[in-house]
């Protein structure tokens, strides 16, 4: 009986280690889908409504002329969550036209491949690492974490003062001391409420935040552009967070060109994630993504090192070492043990792009080679 029993453990794992293998790539869900449409004048907007999943709205500059005809490649926002195979071969779009007398809009079919595609070979965590928490109630955290203790505090004070007007105690000096008590209990609970107030305000829609994800042991970058309730595109993997929220593609057409296209879901935080080319130079004799305002090291064994400024024709300035970053959380945790990495604020992006590398080798082959510290 415990041989069958052991046998058929062994068989669930097995079913499920391919499922828990693809969990890191399926962190997100892809909400951009492009089709092909044939559009046919007169023509001048056209919104394409995907029920509960979201619109697509397009205005066209100049407008399509009567019997003036154009192939358009236009965004979806459908739910596929497994992935393109999955995607209807007749949505059910309702189409709404302009002006009045306006012309065709009809669908020819899903893109092949998606934009989405080249991010499949992506070794699996790369998509999935931390991002930076732009939703209400996380742009702030430590303004959280500092009203929660000036409130603690107030009712420290508070409660000292309940008990010592309990005991009976009375006088000039205790009246003083109770006076006090109350007026920093007063200061307490309006500090810490309006700090509390301060640290759930969210980021302001559209302020984008953008990492650089690489790994030089497998030769993978990615970059992942997050912002508030708007992202401008171009989109290559767009994901939501909270995933089942209505979105809507606005795409501007201009004439010789593809539109211009932005994301809005209103109340979630958009992430979209492409595949980069992989640097010039990744033997980190330079720094692999441009210059570097601030950048620290990670040693396998998980000391840290301040680097400091990275200019991008420069080597690696000497660095000394710290005991923590002084990083934002959502930079340095989710990191892989056991290997180097460089985490740092691009120069040409203030406190909007971040560069995070995994796969660092020894300060001593730097500049030598792409070669991991766990070759």
């Amino acid at each position: 009986m415990r041989a069958r029993t052991v046998s058929w453990r062994r068989r669930a794992l097995g079913a499920l280690a391919p499922l828990l293998l693809a969990l890191p790539l399926a962190a997100g869900e892809n909400r951009h889908w492009v089709a092909r449409f044939a559009l046919e004048g007169p023509l001048d907007e056209l919104v394409l409504d995907a029920g509960p999943y979201g619109t697509t709205r397009l205005v066209l500059r100049p407008a399509l002329l009567p019997g003036e005809r154009r192939e358009a490649r236009l965004p979806l926002p459908w739910r596929a969550p497994l992935g393109g195979a999955s995607l209807p071969a007749d949505p059910e779009l309702r189409i709404e036209r302009r002006p009045a007398d306006a012309g065709e809009a009809r669908f020819l079919g899903w893109v092949a491949p998606q934009p989405s595609a080249a991010l499949e070979a992506l070794p699996p965590g790369l998509a999935s690492r931390p991002r930076p928490p732009l939703g209400p109630g996380s742009a702030r955290a430590p303004g959280l974490a500092t009203s929660a203790l000036l409130l603690l505090l107030a009712a420290l004070l508070l409660g000292r003062g309940l008990r010592g007007r309990g005991a009976g105690s009375a006088g000039p000096a205790r009246a003083r001391e109770i006076r006090s008590n109350a007026s920093a209990v007063l200061v307490g609970l309006l500090v810490g409420g309006l700090l509390f107030f301060l640290g759930r305000r969210p980021a302001p829609p559209g302020a984008a935040v953008e990492v650089v994800e690489g790994d030089l042991a497998r030769d993978a970058w990615l970059s992942v552009r997050s912002g508030r309730e708007r992202l401008a595109g171009p989109f290559a993997r767009l994901e939501l967070e909270p995933a089942g929220r209505a979105l809507a593609f606005e795409l501007a057409g201009e004439e010789g060109g593809e539109p211009r296209a932005s994301a809005v879901a209103p109340g979630s935080v958009l992430s979209d994630l492409e595949r980069l080319p992989t640097p010039a130079d990744t033997t980190l004799d330079r720094p692999p993504c441009g210059a570097l305002d601030e950048v620290w090291l990670r040693a396998a064994d998980g000391r840290w090192a301040r680097l400091g400024a990275w200019p991008a024709d420069a080597p690696a300035p000497a660095g000394e070492e710290r005991a923590q970053p002084q990083l934002p959380g959502w930079l340095v945790t989710g990191l892989p043990p056991g290997t180097g990495v460089l985490v740092g604020r691009l120069a040409d992006g203030g406190e909007g792009r971040w560069m995070r590398v995994t796969g660092v080798p020894p300060r001593a082959a730097w500049g030598g080679g792409n070669r991991s510290e766990n070759d």
